[in-house]
């Protein structure tokens, strides 16, 4: 066998079954945990976020710009 740490070899040992069942598990109660509000409400401040670090970029370069020239 390969140079395996624990974690590695503990990973290999479990049966590929049981390692669907804990993937499709995590997956489907991550899902039915969700919201549509939650979500819609997540992309919104997402975009707000990008639009706001994009103008502050664009301020701060227009002010070094004048500083230093």
């Amino acid at each position: 066998m390969e140079n395996l740490n624990k974690k590695e070899m503990l990973f290999q040992m479990i049966d590929p079954n049981t390692k669907a069942g804990i993937l499709g598990g995590t997956i489907i109660s991550t899902f039915m945990n969700l919201s549509w509000n939650a979500i819609v409400y997540t992309i919104i401040m997402a975009a707000l976020g990008a639009v706001v670090s994009f103008i502050v970029s664009l301020i701060l370069r227009k002010i070094v710009k004048q500083y230093f020239n």
